[in-house]
């Protein structure tokens, strides 16, 4: 399901440049014609059912007080997509080659070596050490889906419809151009204000209403259910430094002639300080970077699966990637 989320995150990254209707804030910086291109890649990726990813890499560090992590992954993968979202299982073909990854975790033997991954007509399959294991989709893996495709296929994340205001949280800068198989490709670089944003967040009612949901009666215990919007901001005001040196930044690789997203990379900067709360809390930090090509877009893919498997409950997940993968 891991796997799944990142073709999740793959089609709906796109969506960063289209938060709200109408003047789009992700266009501040860029001319009208490079807004225009961003806006209509994201459109453009709404149409895409099926992709290939040439190669992808992925690395996670971090680090707090005494223990640190450090997990990092590379290889490449095809993907069709189902064409109902309510039927996700029908036309769904995932097939990874992580062709290489260690994962190195607090309280873990470190872990390394390499596992492919297919997922096709309702069944999950996995090659691990050179042995094949493989299990139907369960009714919760179909929900899933569902909620994984349903979300990413609508094109929106629903800011605008919470009323958060993104003018000024979220920028974009015009990079060099490449060539790829004879077309040209711009670059577009997104970054996000991290302390705009969260400021923006907790300054929107809709967001303080979820917010209070979510936390139930743990909300009116710490009296969030009674906060105006004035209270939020002076909150944002106080966790906003706490955050200082975050970044995330988005790029995106766009076809002049095509619109389609031809690359895409996701760099995140996390420094949380937690002295404010316990003078001996000290901070989190660490980063996130993922870098993949994409091509073959609306091209049709194949893969065979195995003519023989071992039941997935045969597989040791003991210190087994699949396990660190979420499987």
């Amino acid at each position: 399901m891991s796997v799944l989320v990142i073709v999740a995150v793959l089609m709906g990254t796109p969506v960063l440049s289209v938060f709200a209707q109408g003047d789009n804030p992700a266009c501040a910086g860029l001319e009208a014609a490079d807004c225009e291109t961003l806006t209509g890649a994201a459109a453009a990726f709404e149409t895409v059912k099926s992709f290939s990813i040439p190669s992808f890499s992925f690395s996670l560090t971090g680090t707090y007080g005494t223990d640190s992590i450090d997990v990092s992954a590379s290889g490449s993968g095809e993907f069709m997509l189902p064409a109902d979202a309510t039927n996700p299982t029908e036309g769904l073909m995932v097939h990874v080659m992580l062709d290489s990854y260690s994962a190195n975790v607090p309280g873990e033997e470190p872990q390394s070596g390499s596992v492919e991954l297919i997922v096709v007509d309702g069944m999950v399959y996995a090659n691990v050490d050179g042995e094949w294991y493989g299990e139907a989709m369960t009714e919760e893996d179909a929900q899933s889906l569902t909620d994984t495709f349903g979300g990413t296929m609508t094109g929106s994340f629903g800011l605008d419809s919470l009323g958060i205001d993104m003018t000024g949280v979220v920028s974009t800068t015009r990079g060099a151009d490449t060539d790829v198989d004879g077309q040209t490709v711009q670059t577009f670089v997104t970054s996000v204000d991290v302390s705009a944003m969260l400021v923006s967040l907790l300054s929107s009612p809709a967001f303080g209403s979820l917010l209070g949901m979510g936390m139930g009666e743990d909300a009116s215990a710490l009296g969030m259910d009674q906060m105006t919007p004035e209270d939020m901001q002076m909150m944002a005001a106080i966790f906003a430094p706490m955050l200082a040196g975050t970044t995330i930044e988005v790029s995106q690789g766009i076809g002049a002639d095509d619109s389609y997203i031809h690359s895409l990379a996701l760099d995140i900067v996390l420094n949380l300080d937690l002295t404010m709360f316990d003078p001996e809390a000290g901070s989190i930090s660490g980063e996130m970077h993922l870098a993949t090509d994409i091509s073959g877009h609306n091209e049709t893919f194949t893969v065979e699966a195995p003519a023989e498997y071992s039941p997935m409950e045969e597989l040791d997940m003991e210190g087994n990637p699949l396990a660190e993968l979420g499987m």
